[in-house]
């Protein structure tokens, strides 16, 4: 029965936008029950020029009877790497849009690559996207290698090694691709020239083994980095991957992390060496430092230990829960949506669901857009929804059981 009502709504949109493309109707959402952080709440909504409201409209185009659907902020991917620099662009975008996620933060991208990428989204209804562009990182370290392989079109592993040092003096593609600072005084010098290709997040390379060089960016680099990140009001993330990468994040006061330690593991040996302790999860959740794990890339090791990765993955999302931390979500895979990473979550078990819907849809969402009003259903939030025809507390993978979406005030 919702569905034809639901359904009906939308046939009667097309006909108001028929009429008045330029405005967006006014609905009232009757009879659903309404996410508010915590659990699900029976009520009311009203959507005006793209704007929640609790309070009815002096005038209502559409009425849409919820019957008892659950409803949800939209939700958002922390990590996309698959909607610029990616053929595969278009279909990635698509599947977004169809997951509902409507938030998405890019990593790693050129300049083409945005540029692409928002042509692509240059619609309504598709997700909205913010980019970080290049990494940042020191000279000869991660990405510096891969972008000027790819940049003289030198893609066999074996051609890559043998080149290696020619590769890395090229320099094709710093500025784009990838930043190299080794002294504060490189920042000061290059800020302005990061800053003029407008970054809406940066990503620094703080791994303590890189892919092609033990070297890291200096500690003294990164706090000056921060410092001209928080004035340019610009969060500052790292990607992690040992204990020390973590402590050293709190210590430097970022703004977050990405891949803990553990998400690369194959399982062989212990994990007590990857293990944060409490006083590291107390640290964390303290500052409210957006922690994005990424355990889901252990489904693309070989020769893995399953069963001690999993106890190992699931262990730490339960402490990380359990703490209070300000856990978020990210694909950070070139060729699938976040669907790949949220059902390895799902896999692992005893994780509340509740706990994953608020990652999903409140978390994460202020983690991309930290200046706007999402991830909430509350007076003055953008009404961007997502209506569900069951109860995602009892399974989160329900939230793909969608009876329709909204984004600004328009229901598709």
């Amino acid at each position: 029965m919702i569905s034809r009502i639901l359904f009906g709504a939308a046939f009667a949109m097309c006909a108001l936008w028929a009429q008045a493309q330029t405005t967006t109707p006014v609905y009232e959402l009757r009879n659903g029950q309404f996410f508010d952080g915590v659990g699900f709440k029976q009520g009311t909504w009203y959507t005006a020029n793209g704007v929640i409201s609790a309070k009815a409209p002096s005038a209502i185009d559409s009425v849409i009877d919820l019957q008892g659907a659950f409803v949800i902020p939209a939700i958002a991917d922390a990590l996309c790497l698959n909607i610029a620099d990616n053929n595969l662009a278009p279909n990635s975008i698509n599947l977004y849009t169809d997951e509902g996620v409507f938030y998405l933060l890019v990593a790693g991208n050129t300049s083409e690559g945005k540029a692409d990428a928002q042509n692509l989204l240059d619609n309504p209804l598709k997700p909205d996207a913010a980019f970080a562009n290049g990494s940042l990182t020191c000279r000869g370290c991660f990405p510096t290698l891969e972008y000027e392989a790819r940049a003289a079109k030198v893609l066999v592993p074996t051609q890559i090694e043998q080149r290696k040092e020619e590769l890395l003096t090229a320099r094709t593609m710093h500025g784009n691709g990838y930043w190299t600072f080794n002294s504060k005084d490189e920042v000061k010098v290059n800020w302005p020239k990061l800053m003029s290709q407008k970054p809406e997040a940066l990503f620094l390379q703080l791994r303590q083994t890189g892919v092609n060089n033990p070297q890291v960016l200096n500690p003294e680099v990164v706090r000056s980095i921060q410092k001209y990140g928080k004035k340019s009001k610009i969060p500052v993330y790292a990607y992690v991957e040992t204990v020390a990468d973590v402590r050293l994040a709190v210590q430097l006061k970022l703004n977050g992390i990405y891949g803990l330690p553990g998400s690369g593991w194959d399982g062989s040996g212990n994990s007590e060496g990857l293990t944060l302790s409490d006083a590291d999860l107390d640290a964390l959740a303290k500052k409210q430092m957006v922690v994005v794990p990424l355990f889901g890339q252990a489904q693309g090791i070989t020769m893995i230990n399953k069963s001690a990765v999993t106890a190992f993955h699931a262990k730490t999302l339960q402490r990380l829960y359990e703490k209070k931390v300000n856990v978020c979500i990210g694909s950070g895979d070139t060729q699938r949506t976040l669907r790949n990473e949220l059902n390895y979550w799902f896999q692992l078990g005893n994780i509340d669901n509740m706990d994953l819907l608020r990652t999903l849809c409140v978390n994460t969402p202020k983690a991309v857009f930290p200046k706007r009003k999402i991830g909430k259903i509350a007076d003055g939030y953008e009404a961007n929804l997502i209506v569900l025809k069951d109860n995602p507390a009892s399974n989160i993978l329900k939230t793909r059981m969608m009876a329709f979406k909204m984004k600004a005030g328009k229901v598709f």
